[in-house]
């Protein structure tokens, strides 16, 4: 297994917001192969993976103000097609991007229970817990909607 399916999907939302095939490193492909993994090691490597097509997406963007001709390409299109937007569009967030603090961000949002991890339709309690995925699994991550004004 060299790629995995993830799915995210928001509380209100019928159809996922996002579904995508994430090509994983051979070391997390180990981990699943000796049923050594655990959920922090898998958000890491999503989170990586991420972080690394958000700074290709910036530069793109650069390379893109410096063209007269603005246009996407047939592949282009099929490809962003299946994030549900198909745009030419200068990425207005130029800052620089830190995958430690990302990946610290995105474990504290597990913790603070901002998301939930389904595999297989079975949740994840905990962020050290063994998970197995299969040729076959689903991912999903559960985007919870916070209520205007409210604490908790």
């Amino acid at each position: 297994m060299k790629e995995i399916k993830i799915n995210i999907k928001q509380i209100g939302r019928k159809h996922p917001i996002i579904t995508k095939n994430m090509q994983i490193n051979q070391n997390l492909v180990n981990k699943i192969n000796n049923n050594n993994l655990i959920l922090e090691d898998l958000i890491e490597e999503i989170v990586k993976i991420e972080v690394e097509e958000f700074k290709s997406k910036q530069k793109e963007s650069e390379d893109l103000e410096n063209n007269i001709l603005k246009y996407l390409s047939t592949n282009e299109i099929t490809a962003q097609s299946e994030t549900g937007k198909i745009a030419i569009s200068k990425i207005q967030n130029q800052n620089e991007v830190k995958e430690n603090e990302a990946i610290e961000t995105a474990i504290l949002a597990f913790k603070d229970g901002i998301y939930f991890v389904f595999i297989d339709d079975k949740k994840i309690e905990n962020i050290d817990d063994e998970i197995v995925i299969e040729e076959d699994s689903e991912i999903m991550f559960l985007r919870l909607t916070m209520l205007a004004g409210g604490i908790f």
